[in-house]
Order: C-alpha cells, then sequence, then structure tokens
C-alpha cells in the first residue's frame, strides 16, 4: 500500500552542513518515542552522534491495522520508516519479519507507528528528495 503522507523535520541541535544536492543532510536514527497532537504523530528519532530529531507525521498510530497486517508473523525483527522532504514530503514504510522465513512488506504508516509504539526495533531514515 503506498503511504504518501506529508512530514516536517525539525531538528533540535544543528547539523553540520550538507554536502548533498538536495540541500539537506540525511540522517538516520533510532524510534526514541512518540506523541499524538492535533492528529498527527511528533515522532523523536535519536540521531547517531547527532542528539535528537523531530519528524511531524501526517499520521496517528493505528494498533488494530498493524494486528491484522501481521498476523502472519510468528516474530517481528524490525520496522523501518523513510521520510523523503521535498516540497510535499513521501513516507515508505517496510517491516520485517519470521513467517516461516524471514519476510519483507510495506505497509501504512499508521501500523508502522503502531509497531514502533509496541516495542518493535523502528529506524527512521530522514532524507531530503535529491540524497
Amino acid at each position: 500500500m503506498p503511504t504518501n503522507q506529508s512530514a516536517q523535520l525539525e531538528r533540535r541541535e544543528p547539523a553540520p552542513p550538507s554536502r548533498s544536492a538536495g540541500g539537506g543532510l540525511p540522517a538516520t536514527g533510532r524510534f526514541a518515542g512518540l506523541r499524538v497532537v492535533d492528529g498527527r504523530s511528533v515522532v523523536t528519532v535519536r540521531l547517531e552522534g547527532r542528539g535528537h530529531a523531530q519528524v511531524t507525521l501526517e499520521a496517528t498510530p493505528d494498533h488494530r491495522l498493524a494486528r491484522c497486517l501481521t498476523a502472519g508473523f510468528r516474530r517481528l525483527a524490525w520496522v523501518r520508516i523513510d521520510v523523503r522532504t521535498l516540497g510535499e514530503a513521501t513516507v515508505r514504510c517496510q517491516v520485517a519479519g519470521l513467517a516461516r522465513r524471514l519476510h519483507h512488506c510495506r505497509l501504512p504508516l499508521a501500523a508502522a507507528l503502531a509497531l514502533a509504539e509496541a516495542d518493535v526495533p523502528t529506524v527512521v531514515r530522514m532524507r531530503p528528495e535529491g540524497a
């Protein structure tokens, strides 16, 4: 399922100047927390070596949807939330886990947020469109 939701990136600590063509620095970090404000999710990401960042995503966690989409998994390994920002943001999410063997599948942002909130190891990648 395609997941096109808009996102805003707010950095708590200044990042070093970018060398990428997109004008922003790609950042990868681990999910550190989530709060829902006015129907949006504010996700805190622990960046490697650069403090924390916050990303505002246009979705809220949907635990029921997450349970339905991952019902065939025996164990969930990880979730990845990939946010590309430049103009209108694009968000793509993927989950990996064991069914009979390792299996990857895409899922909606609301389900990915619910899995992250349920302590499934989650990586958030934030990058400008050109990076």
